[in-house]
């Protein structure tokens, strides 16, 4: 039921901006989970706080007048153009699963509540050389629409982990939408032409707006590598038969005025805790390109978001996108 209604959501929402004008389609897949810490010994790996996140997103080259009058840029956007300027529209469904630190029937006082998020995202993009800006707006549902806790419970008996015991006390179902806006600019470039090997620095910038979340994130991302995309790049930019090997490494600060997943449901009363208004990250990875793709694993490290968070939560992230 949930996944047939965000669907319908994300066919709604696609028609809303202008057909895309060259057929380079970028298939993109992030998958979030802590047990993707493979440092750790998989018995100490964490299942909690932000536990698992699936999204997979599909962007292409727009020429369309809408798109172009809210992000500028040339009129058309050829191949052979793209890695200079490009705008794109995108389409993306998400799942996200968020859990406690204790796994018990009974939510203990201070614990974040099970929760879940199933939802369809449209947006529009431009990609520079040096820079990026970035709309989107998403719809989605929370409670048992998200299939958050089928999806948890079917992985965990797929690999035989503990079964999880507190979903009967999930945030209940309800709509919630979330626009946001995010953006960069490249500050440093140093290149050796001979040898390939490039340094970029650059900062970068997200405001969100809705019932989902509402927060303004400011960071710094580095890439160092050689030939290696712009820190905010992916497989758009990928041209002729070019292979990077690459390290990349951030920091960031987010002020945040709302979190649903902490502060509860809008409409209902629900579970919530006390949250943490600074909320610090870093975030070190290594990353792949070939002509087909792009291959990334990054670690994260997040502050504590509510005041009774034990410690910090590590979770991994696999992207990999194909053109």
């Amino acid at each position: 039921m949930g996944m047939r209604w965000v669907g319908r959501a994300a066919m709604t929402l696609a028609l809303l901006l202008p057909a895309a004008g060259v057929a380079q389609v970028v298939t993109r897949v992030e998958l979030d989970n802590d047990s993707f810490n493979f440092w750790q010994a998989p018995k100490v790996r964490a299942d909690r706080e932000y536990s698992q996140g699936t999204r997979i997103a599909l962007l292409r080259p727009s020429t369309g007048r809408f798109v172009r009058r809210m992000l500028g840029g040339p009129d058309h956007c050829r191949s052979d153009a793209i890695v200079h300027d490009c705008r794109m529209v995108s389409w993306a469904v998400t799942q996200a699963i968020y859990t406690p630190t204790l796994d018990a029937r009974r939510r203990q006082p201070g614990e974040r509540p099970y929760a879940g998020w199933l939802g369809a995202e449209v947006g529009a993009l431009r990609e520079r050389e040096h820079s990026l800006h970035a709309l989107a707006f998403g719809i989605g549902v929370t409670g048992p629409a998200s299939m958050a806790e089928p999806a948890q419970k079917a992985v965990h008996r797929l690999f035989n982990f503990q079964k999880p015991q507190g979903w009967e006390t999930q945030l209940p179902s309800e709509v919630a939408m979330l626009a946001s806006y995010r953006g960069a600019r490249e500050l440093v470039h140093l290149a050796d032409q001979n040898t390939g090997m490039r340094l970029m620095l650059a900062p970068v910038w997200t405001l969100q707006a809705g019932t989902v979340a509402t927060d303004a994130t400011l960071g710094v991302q580095a890439t160092l590598g050689f030939r290696p995309p712009a820190p905010w790049r992916g497989a758009t930019n990928m041209r002729g038969d070019r292979w990077s090997l690459y390290l990349r490494g951030g920091a960031q600060q987010t002020a945040v005025a709302r979190n649903l997943f902490l502060d509860g449901s809008t409409f209902t009363t629900s579970a919530r805790v006390e949250k943490n208004r600074y909320v610090a990250q870093t975030d070190i990875g290594v990353g792949l390109r070939s002509p087909l793709g792009v291959l990334e694993w990054q670690v994260h490290n997040r502050g504590r978001e509510y005041r009774m968070q034990p410690r910090a939560h590590a979770y991994s992230t696999i992207t990999f996108a194909l053109r």
